[in-house]
Order: structure tokens, then sequence, then C-alpha cells
């Protein structure tokens, strides 16, 4: 009886002990559980998550031109694909007929190309109302060549790249910020904007920054195998020619094609 009415007394202490707790040392734990639980649910969605996003873009503001500098470039018909070169090839204005051999857009682990490596310029929606812009986000998992961590980063714009003839380009890059993460580790994404001349190097085509708005004006390239058109200039000389040498002819062969 003794032994039965002292575990009741000790019930009841332990009972009061738990209502006499002061509140704030309840909320205490409980944020503390709840602090607990958030990261390790934190932890499992990164792990989840792919290993690096990257986003490439435009900003609100930035203007497009063709290379004559003076018409916007149209809506459709441009893309701007991100993307690297091969280990040991660098890009210049004097080898374009190389880039494509040596170029990769982003693509998968597979290496199979991924459609969001490839950002068209179209009118992209916003708060302000719809603006021209180009803007795509990729999921690099794997640093397999030519992505290794560290390697640099292009962004490509161009209106074709295969058909011979001319093209207009543009090719961007920062030789700085612009390079492909190590996705071995967690990421936090990398955003990759052209938003002005600090931040965007060109190796063909313009950026320039006038203290706002990028102003991105994109270069002629002439595809190997095309023929350039020819310049009013070039139209003269042929045509000259050409009544010349009918000049020449004999006045007989003339009345005859003439007839």
């Amino acid at each position: 009886m003794e032994n039965k009415a002292m575990t009741r007394i000790s019930g009841m202490k332990t009972k009061r002990s738990r209502m006499d707790s002061p509140p704030g040392g309840r909320r205490a734990g409980a944020a503390r559980r709840a602090a607990a639980a958030f990261a390790v649910f934190g932890y499992a969605m990164l792990a989840a998550a792919p290993a690096a996003t990257i986003s490439f873009s435009s900003t609100f503001g930035d203007e497009f031109y063709q290379s004559d500098g003076t018409t916007a470039l149209p809506l459709s018909g441009f893309q701007f694909e991100l993307g690297a070169f091969a280990s040991g090839f660098t890009p210049t204005a004097a080898n374009t007929g190389d880039w494509l051999a040596n170029w990769s857009p982003v693509v998968d682990a597979a290496g199979d190309p991924l459609p969001e490596a490839t950002a068209p310029f179209q009118e992209v929606p916003s708060f302000f109302g719809p603006y021209p812009a180009f803007n795509s986000e990729v999921d690099l998992t794997h640093n397999n060549a030519p992505f290794i961590a560290g390697t640099q980063a292009y962004i490509w714009g161009y209106d074709t790249r295969t058909e011979a003839g001319d093209a207009q380009w543009i090719l961007m890059t920062n030789s700085i910020s612009w390079r492909y993460p190590n996705t071995s580790g967690i990421s936090l994404g990398d955003s990759w904007e052209v938003t002005n001349s600090n931040y965007a190097e060109t190796l063909v085509g313009t950026v320039v920054d006038n203290g706002g708005p990028a102003i991105v004006t994109l270069g002629d390239v002439v595809i190997p195998g095309g023929v350039p058109e020819p310049g009013a200039s070039v139209l003269a000389f042929v045509g000259g020619a050409m009544f010349a040498a009918w000049r020449r002819r004999p006045a007989n062969s003339r009345s005859v094609a003439a007839c």
C-alpha cells in the first residue's frame, strides 16, 4: 500500500512539474524540433535537386540590333545558345569557320543536347508588359568534357550556323564569372545575364554599356562554302563588263541576237 501511494504521489509531482514549466520553455523546445525537421527536409530537397542550375538571359530594357546597327532584331529567326568549345580550341573573330565543329550546347549526362540550352529571341512577359529578350534555364548534372568545372562558358547568338553565305552572330562570355560549376557538390545556381559590357565580353558583335540597359549588336559572318551577297559596286562592275563584251561583238551577231 505504501509503495502504491508513493507511486501515485511521484506521478502527480511529475505531471505538476510539466504543468508548472514556463510556456517559453515549451515553445523553445517546439521551435528546436521544427528547426531540426526543416533542416532534414531542406537537406533532402537539396540532395534530390539537380547538381547545378544555370540561368542565362538578357534583361529588361536591353536593345538588340542587327549588324547594320539600326535595324531591330526581329522576334523570330534568332537563337541564343549556352555551351562550350572543345578543350584546346579558343574562338576568335579570325577562326569563325571552325566554331561549329568545336562547339557543344549544354548536354545531359548521356550527351544529348538539352532543349533548354537554346533560347529563342522573342517577347518575354513581365509586370511592365512584354519586352524582347531571350531567357532560359538549364540543369547541368555532370562535368563531362567540355563542361569540366571551371571551363569557360559562352552564349552564342545567331540566325543561322549551317546555311552557306552571310550570317549574323554574336559570341558573349565573361572570363571571370561565366565558368561551369562543379556538379559534385551542392550548388545554389548561377545566373549569367547580358547586362552591360562590364559583364559580357564579345568576340563577334558588340555589347555597349551606356549606364543603363545594354545595346547588343550582332556582327556579320560569312559561313565557309557560301558566297557573300555582292554589294552595289560589284553588281555595277559586273554589269558594265557584260555591256562592254556585248559592244565588242560584231554588228551582224548583235543583229541576229536582237532578232
